[in-house]
């Protein structure tokens, strides 16, 4: 499956169909792991294309019984992750699909969490739930500098320059399949619109799984403990991007997620909590 992504211009072009494009991309580089190709357009000009494989499993029910979900969905016949020629092959394919993966615009608005409403599902917060829904980057931030104020932690979070992307938070190795040249992912729980600073918390100071902090170094060149400009692998161009502040963030997120889950107390749970 060929997804022409990104293809951005402002003022927006007129566009041929989807299909005349995703023709013109394989007749001219039918490789899935292209960096793309330029496009003509009928009225004159260009713009460029970047398509990549990525692939999911067709999801055919879904039910709860006795608080548990279960998910009846195509059986995918592939390689796991152990399967593949090595760990750093399982990185580079998993980067690169995740590069691809935020750049799907996110929902218009500027609420945070699932896609299709509800509450942030994230490690930040105690079973991975959060409290309360989230309308905006700025509402997160007052919430989070709040638990700073009564904990007096000297830290500060500002999420105004993130942008704001899907973000999936489960990088079990279990969830991922490959299948030729298709990087499959299950299990689109925890996957949720977030500052883009959660990207690297997730990718750097959370230390749950060995495929985030593989990507962190991979692509991120910064480490749990040090700091480095050292990039090991070849930057990508949004899983790489971080500045000063979305570090910065991140260790914000850290600490806050740390106060959340040994708080002891409802009231570092909620906005706008007050105590005495």
């Amino acid at each position: 499956m060929v997804q022409a992504l990104n293809v951005l211009a402002q003022p927006q072009p007129a566009l041929p169909s989807d299909e005349a494009i995703a023709q013109f991309c394989l007749q001219h580089d039918p490789s899935p792991t292209s960096v793309g190709v330029s496009f003509p357009l009928p009225q004159g000009g260009s713009v460029w294309v970047k398509f990549v494989e990525l692939a999911s499993a067709q999801i055919f029910h879904e039910f709860e019984k006795d608080g548990v979900v279960y998910i009846v969905m195509e059986e995918i016949e592939g390689e796991t992750v152990e399967q593949l020629e090595g760990f750093d092959v399982a990185i580079e394919r998993i980067g690169r699909a995740l590069d691809e993966f935020i750049r799907i615009p996110p929902p218009e608005g500027e609420a945070l969490g699932p896609i299709d409403g509800g509450v942030i599902e994230h490690p930040m917060f105690p079973d991975v739930q959060a409290a309360t829904r989230y309308e905006s980057k700025k509402a997160l931030g007052d919430h989070i500098t709040g638990i700073f104020k009564l904990t007096r932690d000297n830290l500060n979070v500002d999420f105004e320059e993130d942008a704001r992307i899907i973000w999936p938070a489960d990088f079990h190795d279990a969830k991922f399949k490959f299948v030729g040249d298709k990087v499959y992912w299950f299990d689109y729980r925890n996957v949720n619109v977030l500052p883009e600073s959660f990207k690297i918390h997730d990718l750097i100071r959370n230390s749950r799984y060995w495929i985030a902090r593989n990507l962190g170094r991979t692509y991120l060149g910064l480490h749990l403990t040090t700091k480095s400009d050292e990039v090991n692998g070849a930057p990508l161009p949004y899983l790489s991007r971080q500045t000063g502040r979305t570090t910065a963030n991140a260790v914000a997120i850290q600490r806050a997620s740390l106060r959340l889950w040994t708080g002891g107390t409802s009231s570092l749970c909620l906005p706008n909590a007050e105590t005495d």
